[in-house]
Order: structure tokens, then C-alpha cells, then sequence
């Protein structure tokens, strides 16, 4: 059987297009509900066989990233073009979005007067969302939904998501993602430590799935990458791994026993190579539907009202789809273009440092 690594060095990685398209697309169906009635109306299902189908899906999400962040890592000269690689990706569109939301959703739903909306301490908690630091409320917006007052819930993984690229740089620095039995064993302790006190405490977790499982997955996800070359690849393995994991996730003390194989069926799936319609993938559209999907749905049901769950996922799928193209193709695109921008800045910044050491005090170089 063909491994990982062989696939994934042959380029045979469309299988991930379609990962992450998928993922966020469930992450959208799922917030249909809730948006759409309650979370409360949800409380009764949470324990119902069919929800492990959704504990999976932010594991998952993580243990993609993991892999291919852990893959970025890896091709970059050095730690700190490989941050700034991951700054251009996740700032610059989040920006964006939260200065839509702010400056231009907000005044147009809000049903307070716009010298109060403006004023307001959640109207400027809401900006210090593009430092990373989430806030969820704007003032007066969205205060008749099911869920009431959120303005984009999705936003609550993004810190989780700058902790994965701290613990990365941390194992870098010391060495573990060279070292894939260190990094394997540290994830291992992990998983055992977390386990061990969720089970001495019965800290209660929603859908047993807490921020914890998500940065654990992102190391699984790491640890797959590593171990690549002796981890088999294909369908087979990807609906096997699948299966564990949402089997783990069933039972509330084993969540974190699920980032390893939830990693296992990401990446087996996403080394695959599989037909890319080019309408389909013009670009990539999943971080654009994860920063606009919940805003959107949440203005549809202002506008139309709650209860309309059909109604309300067909105009927001419409509306976020165009959002995600727009995201892609005018901000995220344009911003990735930079991404080399840094060594030639730091060249610049030593080269401009080393001729002012060089200066005399007349201002004139001395002749080499």
C-alpha cells in the first residue's frame, strides 16, 4: 500500500481541496440549527449517536492544519518567514471581515441610534477582534435572533488556531519537529495528561470536544506528517480512521483519544487525487466561508425571521458563496502575494544598518 509520504511528495494532495471545502460547508449546515432555533432547542440531542458527526469536525479542521502548516514549516528558510507566511494568511481577510461587520452590518441592523452604536465599548472590543482577541457583540445587533446578540460565533476558534502556531514554533525552537519519536511522545503525554484530568474532574465539555482537543489535534496532525512514510494512505484507511475517531468522540472521556485518528482520516483523504472542477476551485474558498458564513446567517434570520431552517441555509449558502470568492480573489490572493516580502525587508533593514555602521562621521562611506 502506498504511503503518506509517497503520495504526498507525488503531489497527489487534491483530496485536501475537497477537506477543506467540505469541513467548512458542515461547519455552516451545523450552525443552521442553532441560528435557526436556539442552542437551547439543541440541548436535548446532545448525546444522540448522530452528534459525533459533528465533535469530528473542528478535530479534523485542526489535524488538516496541523499537517500541512507542519509541511509550510518545513519548505520555509527559517522560523520567521514561516509566521509571516501565517500572519499574511489569517489576518489581512479576518481584518476585513471584522471591519464589514463593524462598519457597515452593524449600523444598517443595529437598533440603537449610530451616536450610541459608535460609541459604544462593544462596538471597539468588536475591532480588537483583528488582534486575534475575540468579541462577540456589537451593540444593539442581532438582539431579537435565537442566538441572541452573536455576530460571528465561528470567530471563537481563531485563538486556538494562533495558540497551534505558538506550540509549533515552541517545538520547532527545541527541536521536536526534527525529532518525530520526541514529538510523538510529547503528544502521547498530552493525550494522556488531558485525559487523565477530564476524567479525575468530569469537566463537563460541549459536544466533549473543548480548545484543548483542537491545539491536541493540530499536533496529531503534525505527528501524521512526520510519520508519514510508514503511515498508509488511500480511501480505505480514510473511512477506517473515520470511523475511530467518531467512535472515540462518542464517549465523553475519550475526545482526546480521537485527534490521532481523526488526523489519520484527514490526511489519508487528503492525499488523494481527485477531479478539481475549476469553477469549483477557483481559488480557496474555505476560509472566506468560515469568516462569513455566521454573520450572514445570523442577518438572514433577522431579516426573515427564526424557524426557517431550508430558507435560511439556501440564502446564506448564496450569499456566503460569494463572499468566500470575493475574500479570495480581492483580499486573500492579493495578500499572499507578499509572502517573500519579508527576507527582501530584513535584507534591506541589515543593509541599511551595516552601511550606517560603516559611515564616518562625515556622512560618506570609506572606500572598500
Amino acid at each position: 500500500m502506498t504511503s503518506l509520504g509517497e503520495r504526498f511528495a507525488a503531489r497527489v494532495t487534491s483530496g485536501f481541496d475537497y477537506a477543506r471545502l467540505l469541513l467548512a460547508l458542515a461547519v455552516v449546515l451545523w450552525h443552521s440549527f442553532p441560528v435557526t432555533m436556539s442552542t437551547e432547542a439543541l440541548m436535548s440531542y446532545v448525546d444522540a449517536p448522530v452528534m459525533v458527526l459533528v465533535r469530528v469536525i473542528l478535530p479534523m479542521f485542526f489535524a488538516l492544519s496541523g499537517f500541512l502548516v507542519s509541511s509550510s514549516l518545513e519548505r520555509a528558510p527559517n522560523l520567521g518567514v514561516f509566521l509571516w507566511h501565517r500572519v499574511l494568511r489569517i489576518f489581512p481577510a479576518l481584518t476585513v471581515e471584522v471591519l464589514l461587520s463593524a462598519l457597515i452590518l452593524g449600523p444598517l441592523l443595529t437598533s440603537v441610534s449610530l451616536a450610541t452604536y459608535f460609541t459604544h465599548r462593544e462596538f471597539f472590543e468588536y475591532l480588537v477582534n483583528i488582534l486575534g482577541w475575540i468579541h462577540f457583540r456589537l451593540p444593539g445587533v442581532f438582539l431579537d435572533n435565537p442566538v441572541s446578540g452573536v455576530v460571528n460565533s465561528s470567530l471563537w476558534t481563531v485563538p486556538s488556531e494562533l495558540e497551534c502556531y505558538i506550540t509549533i514554533s515552541v517545538l520547532f525552537l527545541i527541536g521536536f519537529t526534527k525529532r518525530p519519536k520526541l514529538l510523538a511522545a510529547t503528544y502521547v503525554v498530552a493525550v494522556a495528561v488531558l485525559t487523565w484530568h477530564q476524567m479525575a474532574t468530569g469537566a463537563p465539555t460541549w459536544f466533549n470536544v473543548d480548545k484543548f482537543n483542537l491545539t491536541l489535534s493540530f499536533v496529531a496532525g503534525m505527528v501524521v506528517y512526520r510519520f508519514r512514510y510508514v503511515l498508509p494512505g488511500g480511501f480505505a484507511v480514510a473511512v477506517a480512521a473515520f470511523a475511530a475517531a467518531c467512535l472515540l468522540l462518542y464517549f465523553p472521556n475519550a475526545q482526546y483519544l480521537a485527534s490521532f485518528p481523526a488526523a489519520c482520516a484527514i490526511a489519508a483523504f487528503g492525499c488523494n487525487r481527485m477531479w478539481r472542477p475549476k469553477l469549483l476551485f477557483g481559488g480557496d474558498y474555505s476560509y472566506g466561508l468560515y469568516l462569513y458564513a455566521y454573520p450572514i446567517q445570523q442577518t438572514v434570520v433577522h431579516l426573515i425571521g427564526p424557524g426557517k431552517f431550508f430558507e435560511t441555509l439556501a440564502l446564506s449558502l448564496l450569499a456566503m458563496v460569494c463572499f468566500a470568492v470575493f475574500s479570495w480573489h480581492a483580499i486573500e490572493k492579493r495578500i499572499l502575494a507578499f509572502k517573500d516580502a519579508l527576507p527582501g525587508i530584513v535584507q534591506w533593514v541589515r543593509r541599511s544598518t551595516l552601511a550606517r555602521r560603516l559611515s564616518p562621521p562625515g556622512g560618506q562611506a570609506e572606500p572598500a
